[in-house]
């Protein structure tokens, strides 16, 4: 049964092109963090300083349909402190790169 419900979440993201965009962009998202241990940091920081605790980003599987479930989940829980790491990134962006 758990095979079952992997292989037609699977298909339902790759049919819709609203659900890859956005799984696309979460993906990213969590692996821009996950490779950046300055930004990692940050993040952290003003996770403890909005919700007073850390929130891990979870990277997904590509054979669990729940694990792009845990994936999505924790860039909610999180959205206002990458709201603000974006604008830090923007910022140094802007900075050194321009």
């Amino acid at each position: 049964m758990a095979h079952q419900m992997n292989l037609v979440f699977g298909d339902i993201f790759k049919e819709n092109p609203v659900f890859q965009r956005v799984s696309k962009e979460a993906v990213r998202i969590v692996s821009y963090f996950h490779g950046s241990t300055f930004f990692m940091g940050n993040l952290r920081d003003e996770q403890e300083r909005i919700y007073k605790k850390t929130i891990k980003l979870v990277s997904p599987g590509d054979t669990r349909w729940n694990s792009y479930y845990f994936c999505f989940h924790s860039v909610l829980k999180t959205q206002a402190a990458l709201k603000v790491n974006f604008v830090i990134i923007i910022l140094i962006y802007y900075i050194y790169i321009l």
